[in-house]
């Protein structure tokens, strides 16, 4: 049986981690700028190009990868023998641990999801490796949760909460934005602020009393009721399983 492990790491520990204090980031695109953003009172440096990754890295006492899965082969070549001291964390998605201690050896290595949704608040989904100190995991965990829900998860699960966490946003818009201009006749900025203003209080409603708001709106053979048997009968398994397959193929070509 699979458990997820849930906690908010609100309190920052009574620790002073010796050599802890400059954040490198190699990859500057949406995630990797999102988190620099928000690591607010940081002092960060970043490389968005191959020549300056060894500088970066070589001044930084926590690593963070933020490119493309397959671009890492090349970062590797950056990274191997120059980590001795220093924390990596990867938001590179599905490359799992085994693939970055094949290439860098026994490293301190934490793996995280983050989602766009954190520009805001959102969550991220969070997985040491084993040569992680208990110190160096406290101080990453309580930095990720001023800036997010932080979920701890195993690393077998990670791919399958990522299509949640961090897929969704998109799917979501997109559900949202082919929904309005399905229907005729609306000016489609107007539709946008009353769809947007009635998700935000439907997500307040799911948090609070559950998918039970599915039966409190619809009435019996009401309008909302087709929508929602509609929506129940719509083959989501064919949009888990197209995700669950390019999770595989990102793993196979690049992990």
């Amino acid at each position: 049986m699979l458990w997820i492990w849930k906690r908010r790491w609100k309190n920052e520990r009574s620790l002073t981690l010796k050599n802890m204090t400059t954040h490198g980031f190699i990859g500057t695109g949406v995630i990797g700028t999102m988190l620099m953003n928000r690591f607010k009172g940081k002092t960060i440096i970043s490389s968005n190009k191959p020549e300056t990754n060894p500088e970066v890295i070589k001044q930084s006492d926590i690593v963070y990868l933020c490119v493309r899965p397959q671009h890492l082969e090349d970062v590797y070549q950056d990274l191997q023998g120059n980590l001795e001291g220093k924390l990596l964390v990867t938001a590179i998605a599905a490359v799992e641990c085994a693939s970055y201690y094949k290439q860098l050896g026994d490293i301190p290595l934490i793996r995280i999801t983050p989602s766009l949704t954190n520009i805001i608040h959102g969550s991220i989904l969070a997985h040491s490796g084993v040569f992680v100190t208990l110190a160096n995991r406290a101080q990453m965990y309580n930095r990720l949760a001023r800036i997010a829900t932080l979920y701890e998860v195993s690393e077998k699960e990670m791919d399958a909460y990522a299509h949640l966490s961090s897929c969704s946003p998109a799917v979501i818009a997109a559900f949202v934005r082919e929904y309005i201009r399905s229907v005729n006749g609306i000016d489609e900025k107007k539709g946008t602020d009353i769809m947007v203003d009635a998700l935000l209080n439907t997500a307040l409603l799911l948090k609070q009393d559950g998918y039970k708001i599915i039966d409190q709106v619809c009435t019996r053979e009401g309008i909302s009721r087709v929508g929602a048997d509609f929506v129940s009968t719509f083959p989501m398994q064919s949009l888990s399983d197209a995700l669950h397959e390019r999770m595989q193929y990102v793993k196979e070509r690049f992990g």
